[in-house]
Protein backbone atom coordinates (compact mmCIF):
# COMPACT_ATOMS: atom_id res chain seq x y z
CA UNK A 1 0.00 0.00 0.00
CA UNK A 2 2.35 2.54 0.82
CA UNK A 3 5.44 2.95 -1.44
CA UNK A 4 8.53 1.06 -0.48
CA UNK A 5 12.07 1.74 -1.11
CA UNK A 6 15.14 -0.66 -1.27
CA UNK A 7 17.30 1.58 0.68
CA UNK A 8 15.24 3.30 3.79
CA UNK A 9 17.35 5.98 3.67
CA UNK A 10 15.63 7.23 0.81
CA UNK A 11 12.18 6.27 1.37
CA UNK A 12 9.35 9.08 1.06
CA UNK A 13 6.84 10.43 3.78
CA UNK A 14 4.50 7.89 3.07
CA UNK A 15 0.81 8.61 0.84
CA UNK A 16 -2.26 10.15 1.00
CA UNK A 17 -5.64 9.84 -0.47
CA UNK A 18 -7.21 12.63 -1.04
CA UNK A 19 -10.73 14.72 -1.81
CA UNK A 20 -9.94 18.42 -3.64
CA UNK A 21 -12.12 19.72 -5.89
CA UNK A 22 -8.69 20.69 -8.48
CA UNK A 23 -7.24 18.06 -11.03
CA UNK A 24 -4.25 19.90 -11.02
CA UNK A 25 -1.11 18.73 -8.96
CA UNK A 26 -0.16 21.73 -6.43
CA UNK A 27 2.73 23.71 -7.36
CA UNK A 28 6.18 23.56 -4.92
CA UNK A 29 4.53 21.12 -3.68
CA UNK A 30 7.59 18.89 -1.62
CA UNK A 31 7.50 15.57 -0.38
CA UNK A 32 6.80 16.42 2.62
CA UNK A 33 3.71 18.15 2.42
CA UNK A 34 2.79 15.09 0.61
CA UNK A 35 2.09 16.48 -2.85
CA UNK A 36 -1.18 18.30 -1.15
CA UNK A 37 0.00 21.77 -0.20
CA UNK A 38 2.69 23.49 0.13
CA UNK A 39 4.46 26.70 2.25
CA UNK A 40 1.32 29.12 0.95
CA UNK A 41 -1.56 27.46 1.39
CA UNK A 42 -1.04 24.87 4.76
CA UNK A 43 -4.43 25.35 6.97
CA UNK A 44 -5.98 27.75 4.30
CA UNK A 45 -9.78 26.91 4.38
CA UNK A 46 -10.05 27.96 1.00
CA UNK A 47 -8.10 24.58 0.19
CA UNK A 48 -10.98 22.17 0.54
CA UNK A 49 -8.50 19.38 0.57
CA UNK A 50 -9.76 16.33 2.67
CA UNK A 51 -6.65 13.56 2.82
CA UNK A 52 -6.22 10.39 4.97
CA UNK A 53 -2.36 10.29 4.89
CA UNK A 54 -0.35 6.90 5.93
CA UNK A 55 2.39 9.07 7.10
CA UNK A 56 6.25 7.48 7.48
CA UNK A 57 7.74 10.52 8.82
CA UNK A 58 7.19 11.84 12.28
CA UNK A 59 6.75 16.01 11.29
CA UNK A 60 7.07 18.09 14.20
CA UNK A 61 6.22 21.03 12.61
CA UNK A 62 2.72 19.61 12.05
CA UNK A 63 2.97 17.95 15.07
CA UNK A 64 2.76 14.02 14.03
CA UNK A 65 1.90 11.56 16.64
CA UNK A 66 4.72 9.37 15.43
CA UNK A 67 6.65 8.13 12.17
CA UNK A 68 3.99 5.23 11.51
CA UNK A 69 0.27 6.64 11.31
CA UNK A 70 -1.99 7.01 9.65
CA UNK A 71 -4.01 11.01 9.82
CA UNK A 72 -7.37 12.33 8.82
CA UNK A 73 -5.85 15.82 7.09
CA UNK A 74 -8.50 18.85 6.28
CA UNK A 75 -6.89 21.95 4.70
CA UNK A 76 -3.69 21.23 6.61
CA UNK A 77 -0.69 18.59 7.16
CA UNK A 78 -1.91 19.01 11.09
CA UNK A 79 -4.14 15.67 11.32
CA UNK A 80 -7.61 16.28 12.94
CA UNK A 81 -7.61 13.02 14.02
CA UNK A 82 -4.16 10.45 13.77
CA UNK A 83 -4.09 7.11 15.20
CA UNK A 84 -0.98 4.58 14.68
CA UNK A 85 -0.52 2.45 12.18
CA UNK A 86 -2.45 -1.01 12.86
CA UNK A 87 -5.57 -2.52 13.33
CA UNK A 88 -7.71 -4.15 15.20
CA UNK A 89 -9.22 -8.25 16.04
CA UNK A 90 -11.88 -7.63 18.52
CA UNK A 91 -10.63 -5.36 21.55
CA UNK A 92 -6.92 -6.63 20.64
CA UNK A 93 -4.66 -3.82 18.68
CA UNK A 94 -2.14 -4.83 16.27
CA UNK A 95 0.42 -2.54 15.23
CA UNK A 96 1.30 -2.15 11.40
CA UNK A 97 4.57 -1.05 9.78
CA UNK A 98 3.93 1.07 6.63
CA UNK A 99 7.61 1.24 5.80
CA UNK A 100 7.71 -2.84 6.47
CA UNK A 101 7.83 -3.44 2.38
CA UNK A 102 5.28 -5.89 3.10
CA UNK A 103 1.62 -5.56 1.14
CA UNK A 104 -0.74 -3.70 3.14
CA UNK A 105 -4.45 -3.62 2.61
CA UNK A 106 -6.75 -0.71 3.62
CA UNK A 107 -9.88 0.68 2.90
CA UNK A 108 -11.36 3.82 3.23
CA UNK A 109 -15.36 4.60 4.13
CA UNK A 110 -16.63 8.31 3.12
CA UNK A 111 -20.18 9.75 3.51
CA UNK A 112 -20.42 12.64 1.49
CA UNK A 113 -23.43 14.72 3.70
Amino acid sequence: MVPYSSDPSRSGHGMAFIITPSKSPVENSSTQYLGLLNNSNIGNPDNHVFAIEFDTVESSDVKDINNNHVGVDLNDLKSVKSETAGYRIGNQFHELDLNSGQNIQAWIDYDHT
